[in-house]
């Protein structure tokens, strides 16, 4: 990759601190972001040398992030190295970090609520505070449920306009269509 401006700079940065918010170690986010800015699918060394990272350090994000399933490795003919990129649509980006929080938050504390549950049954908890119980994990599911659904109508609705944008950033016009009859 050609060398960073300082506007990419800023970002990558930028990135590292956002994405240790959503959980994702510093370093990953940053070469999260940079594949995602490169036109071209960048080798390990040369996400190591473009960061100023330690080989370690990067082949450690290169195995979160492709747990976190926002990256693909390639590998091409003649070449030992193996390539990586990351998607060009952010929505894409933006529902892996939405189900890595949710599989980290929200499915341990449930998991967790329903054991609680099933020892408060056998263990003569009071019915008052068992119906306590029940009454959270119904809630906690409905905002879970209706937080997953507001988000994904969001990010559908970004995807679309993404579509209909020309790559200068301009909507493009759209078609009419045509009436039958």
């Amino acid at each position: 990759m050609a060398e960073l401006t300082p506007a990419m700079q800023a970002m990558i940065l930028h990135w590292g601190e956002m994405g240790s918010k959503w959980g994702l170690n510093r370093s990953a986010a940053q070469m999260l972001i940079l594949l995602h800015l490169s036109p071209d699918p960048l080798s390990a060394g040369e996400i190591s040398e473009t960061l100023g990272l330690a080989r370690s350090n990067v082949s450690a994000g290169l195995k979160e992030l492709h747990g976190w399933q926002v990256i693909e490795g390639s590998r091409q003919l003649g070449d030992r190295k193996e390539y990586y990129t990351a998607p060009r649509d952010l929505t894409v980006l933006a529902r892996a970090v939405i189900a890595a929080r949710h599989e980290r938050e929200i499915a341990p504390y449930r998991a967790a609520l329903d054991t609680q549950m099933a020892a408060a049954t056998r263990d003569g908890t009071p019915a008052p505070v068992l119906a306590r119980l029940r009454e959270t994990a119904r809630v906690m599911d409905a905002l879970d449920s209706s937080a997953r659904q507001a988000l994904d109508d969001t990010l559908t609705a970004l995807a679309a306009d993404a579509e209909s944008a020309s790559p200068d950033g301009t909507t493009k016009p759209k078609k009419k269509k045509k009436k039958s009859g």
